[in-house]
């Protein structure tokens, strides 16, 4: 996303990759960045926001605004959702797919894989294509790490990619979790919960790979203050137990300690997880 912005504001000064990019980086690796396909370095980074005379105070207020946008989007997908409104979520789906065919911007990208995610979740249709898929791994795969938007992107598309990348990627993320809790704490969040529902769909889709997934989830220690993480790691075990044994008293006395310890609202959280390994056994 702050590539694309970036590209925004050198277009509204109308001033060539050539020009920006002299003496600092190449040409080539200026227009992927704007493109959303690698990171650069914070030097780089402020090295071309002076080159465009833009403050990095004015830079984030930018990025502030196009976050409310993908927040709108995010939430106007949401009640779709909730509404089961397939029809309306397709047609989002088709606006974003044709927005990336035409701009070549990740973020649409992104949002496309997220409205056909949820399409897939409503209709068990995956309205995905391969050239699109394709496109959708390079984007999350083309950085050495991970970041915001990728772990999101990762997330919002469980649903429509093989479960064999699913366990690839999630792999790949629980490999960089010790760069991103060094970096930023909310990235270290959100890659676990990314990691803990990937995990969740394979249980439903490849057993198998859930349970090979599970097994390195395990190895990652984990730092204190982090007990909705740890509960919902104990309650993923508990899950794929009795995808085996099919008995729910565990979980159900789980549950039950929960409300006792006033969590209430991830107690319900979890009985939705436990709702969708229940579809699988009907």
């Amino acid at each position: 996303m702050i590539g694309q912005i970036f590209k925004q504001l050198r277009k509204s000064k109308h001033l060539t990759l050539s020009a920006v990019a002299h003496d600092i980086i190449s040409i080539s690796q200026l227009s992927r960045w704007e493109n959303g396909t690698v990171d650069i370095p914070l030097n780089i980074f402020l090295a071309l926001l002076a080159r465009i005379n833009v403050s990095p105070r004015e830079f984030l207020s930018m990025t502030a605004i196009e976050d409310g946008r993908n927040n709108s989007f995010f939430n106007q997908l949401a009640i779709l959702y909730r509404q089961k409104q397939s029809d309306k979520v397709y047609q989002l789906f088709l606006e974003n797919i044709a927005s990336y065919h035409r701009n070549n911007n990740v973020d649409h990208l992104f949002q496309a894989a997220a409205t056909a995610n949820i399409f897939y979740d409503l209709t068990k249709k995956n309205c995905f294509s391969a050239k699109d898929k394709a496109a959708l791994v390079s984007a999350l795969t083309s950085s050495e790490h991970w970041n915001l938007q990728t772990i999101r992107a990762l997330g919002n598309s469980v649903f429509i990619l093989p479960v064999e990348l699913v366990f690839d990627l999630s792999n790949k993320l629980l490999n960089d979790l010790n760069y991103l809790h060094n970096l930023n704490f909310e990235l270290y969040l959100d890659a676990w919960v990314t990691i803990i529902n990937s995990d969740l769909i394979l249980i439903i889709k490849n057993f198998g790979l859930a349970q090979k997934l599970f097994k390195n989830i395990k190895k990652i220690a984990l730092p204190p203050l982090l007990s909705s993480i740890k509960i919902r790691i104990s309650f993923l075990e508990l899950l794929i137990e009795y995808r085996v044994n099919h008995d729910s008293h565990a979980l159900q006395s789980f549950l039950d300690a929960l409300e006792l310890i006033g969590m209430a609202d991830l107690k319900d959280d979890l009985l939705s997880e436990w709702a969708l390994i229940d579809d699988t056994l009907i």
